[in-house]
């Protein structure tokens, strides 16, 4: 019961804040809008916007899971919250510390979305995508390609998890056996949902087959 009256609370309030600060921005009151976020993150999550801003997106994960569980709803929380705080840095034109904000929300989402239960306040895809959109030609970590690869596959997404695949087996030539295993799974799947993934059979067994041929050239 308190559990689900805490998860009730947090939800208006973060719905009312959100909305706040989102005005405050459009009236360029921005200063007023990081209040209004400092504020939500003291109260509900025990931070301050100095501290969130300076903790990697593992540490804020670690603060957020409790005797090995992860509270998911929290995380998403504190991801909308970053993401908010992005956009009011993008306005103020530091332009990279907003890019490592959104970096640091994606990759709390996509840990959400591969570690954590669903949660049913937040479109958890949509927000990825519109991260990872804003955030293109900008340099991922292999933490955060691992996670995005895993999130893709995991919602049938097959190009996009194999672009992320690649990202890391380019950086990374050590994960050949992860790569394959990936195209034997894919495999294993009905052709009309690898045609839903955008990644038809006859591109499995190419990228399968190309897997196969670096690792006899090693």
């Amino acid at each position: 019961m308190f559990q689900r009256d805490y998860l009730v609370r947090l939800i208006e309030e973060m719905t009312s804040v959100l909305g706040k600060v989102m005005g405050l921005r459009q009236d360029n009151k921005l200063t007023e809008a990081e209040w209004e976020i400092d504020e939500l993150l003291q109260r509900k999550f025990r931070l301050r916007g100095p501290l969130l801003q300076s903790l990697s997106a593992e540490d804020l994960i670690k603060m957020i899971t409790f005797n090995g569980v992860l509270e998911s709803d929290r995380l998403h929380g504190v991801a909308l919250l970053i993401k908010q705080q992005a956009m009011i840095e993008e306005k103020r034109q530091d332009i990279e510390k907003a890019a490592q904000l959104r970096i640091k929300a994606l990759h709390l989402l996509a840990y959400a979305s591969t570690q954590g239960y669903p949660v049913k306040w937040v479109k958890t895809c949509d927000e990825i995508g519109e991260l990872e959109a804003l955030l293109q030609g900008v340099y991922l970590s292999n933490a955060l390609h691992r996670l995005l690869w895993e999130h893709y596959e995991g919602i049938g997404n097959y190009a996009k998890a194999e672009d992320h695949l690649f990202h890391l087996y380019h950086r990374d030539p050590d994960i050949l056996s992860e790569g394959i295993a990936f195209y034997n799974r894919l495999l294993g799947q009905a052709d009309e949902a690898l045609e839903q993934g955008r990644l038809p059979r006859e591109e499995v067994q190419q990228g399968l087959a190309q897997l196969q041929d670096d690792g006899r050239l090693k």
